[in-house]
């Protein structure tokens, strides 16, 4: 256990580390991304729910879970101008690349699925 002086130490060290500037991000941005952190963390939830307290997917849950987690991805597209069936083409492509044949439990465990 750290003895209060060493906790101290500790307590100072962290603030430097914290103590930049953070450049010309607007608020907004940062509103956006951590919404969308914040939403997929709410998604996730409902699974542990599931699992570790043995309740069933609460799938009313969920949707307004991923309603809110659509709120900030079509927030973050329009901010940038982005057209999310852009954004869906390249995710697209992506996959494609990574599994040409389809997602297979075997080859990714060999490693032939492209990360």
């Amino acid at each position: 256990m750290a003895t209060p002086k060493e906790d101290l130490a500790y307590s100072q060290f962290v603030l430097e580390m914290l103590d930049h500037e953070y450049g010309n991000v607007d608020p907004k941005l940062v509103h956006i991304i951590l919404g969308i952190a914040s939403e997929g963390g709410e998604v996730a939830d409902v699974l542990k729910s599931a699992i570790c307290y043995d309740e069933t997917i609460n799938i009313t849950k969920l949707k307004k879970e991923l309603g809110d987690l659509l709120f900030f991805i079509r927030a973050l597209c329009t901010f940038y101008g982005w057209n999310e069936d852009d954004i869906r083409n390249l995710n697209l492509k992506s996959l494609i690349k990574r599994c040409p044949n389809g997602f297979n439990i075997e080859d990714h465990k060999a490693g032939k699925s492209k990360e």
